[in-house]
């Protein structure tokens, strides 16, 4: 079988964010495959002589997705957590426009991927997808990330001056990803005696930002990050990093002593999953 995936995220801002690694990693499974040819291609035109297409993400306000499909398509829709928070996700006319043109395009694609059935049901809420046409295949863990040597720990941790004990956050700063709730709770911790020796490591490119002067909407999160740092005087007990290669975020996580994910969209799935 030949397949055409859809490369655009390796060469955006999704590069270094979840779907990028989700389509590096799919890529390299299926590139193993000796039954499947894969095909990577960012315009569709140039497409030739496939038997599926598929596109590795789907953006609810970008024009992203073809209406007209020659091509069996299918489509990974991870979530749509900004129509299930709209008020914290405010778009414009062109938003709401390529929107429309998105539903009526995810509607015409032959099967749907999802990573959860918390997601497969948002899908099927809010964006009016039979439910058959959803198959949910969770994410798998990228074999990279494993128990690394003692070597190797040692030379990141002398590297980045990275202290014995430390809480670690990986992602971005948007509304759902609850970082300011994590700064605040990390300041409660430290006032145990017990733990005042304790640090925070963020890890991500938002938090070398410079946001101070620029007003918008998406980017209030970060801005109460940053003041709620400087206000409780948390600048020695947090360490900011930018990205990180793979290596090193490997690494991060071994020598972490808790990771922490405070997302407000895991709660809210926790709080209506029923066994």
């Amino acid at each position: 079988m030949k397949v055409g995936i859809n490369i655009r995220p390796l060469h955006s801002g999704h590069k270094l964010r979840g779907i990028g690694y989700y389509t590096e990693s799919l890529l390299n499974a299926l590139e193993k495959d000796e039954d499947i040819n894969i095909v990577r291609f960012s315009n569709l035109k140039e497409l030739k002589d496939v038997d599926l297409v598929h596109y590795p993400w789907f953006d609810l306000y970008f024009h992203s997705l073809p209406i007209r499909k020659k091509i069996p398509t299918v489509v990974t829709v991870h979530d749509v957590i900004p129509l299930i928070f709209k008020d914290k996700y405010p778009v414009g006319l062109k938003g709401n426009l390529n929107f429309l043109l998105q539903k009526f395009a995810l509607r015409r694609t032959d099967a749907i991927i999802t990573d959860s059935n918390a997601s497969k049901l948002d899908i099927c809420k809010f964006l009016n997808v039979k439910e058959e046409k959803i198959s949910v295949i969770p994410l798998a863990a990228n074999e990279d990330f494993k128990i690394s040597g003692e070597t190797k720990l040692i030379f990141i941790k002398r590297k980045y001056n990275l202290p014995d004990d430390f809480l670690l956050y990986v992602g971005d700063v948007n509304w759902t990803k609850n970082v300011p709730f994590l700064i605040e709770g990390f300041h409660r911790i430290i006032q145990n005696p017990n733990l005042d020796k304790v640090k925070l490591v963020l890890v991500g490119s938002a938090f070398l930002k410079k946001v101070d002067d620029i007003n918008h909407p998406e980017l209030a999160p970060l801005k109460r990050v940053n003041k709620s740092i400087k206000e409780l005087n948390l600048e020695s007990k947090i360490i900011r990093m930018g990205d990180i290669d793979k290596d090193q975020l490997v690494a991060f996580y071994n020598l972490a002593t808790i990771y922490i994910q405070p997302s407000l969209m895991r709660v809210l799935v926790c709080r209506s999953w029923k066994p």
